[in-house]
């Protein structure tokens, strides 16, 4: 990915990252806050993919446990497909099933 879209996409990234404390929250009204930002994130996330012409991937993934499966799903997670690394932010989720949009990641050592 070239510069700028790195930029843009690690920005995208960061606002979902920023979501993790109102996404966990106990207070409903604070979750679905979240929520739909998320869904605006999503939103800006494809925007991008368009002005760049990326591909997004879906990917989705199983969680299990508790009763609050909102919990178990990652906001950002990456996955491995046809042999490429892929950044996933988290879209949605239904039952127990959390639906990822993943675009090709760029890995930089630290």
């Amino acid at each position: 990915m070239s510069g700028d879209k790195n930029t843009e996409f690690a920005k995208i990234v960061q606002e979902i990252v920023a979501l993790d404390a109102t996404w966990s929250s106990d207070d409903p009204q604070t979750a679905e806050t979240a929520r739909i930002a998320l869904g605006e994130i999503g939103k800006d996330l494809a925007a991008w993919a368009k002005r760049h012409g990326v591909t997004i991937l879906r990917h989705s993934v199983e969680s299990g446990g508790e009763p609050e499966v909102r919990r178990r799903c990652s906001l950002v997670t990456t996955t491995i497909k046809h042999g490429k690394i892929y950044i996933c932010v988290l879209e949605g989720r239904e039952g127990r099933n959390c639906f990822y949009s993943c675009a090709p990641g760029v890995m930089v050592p630290v």
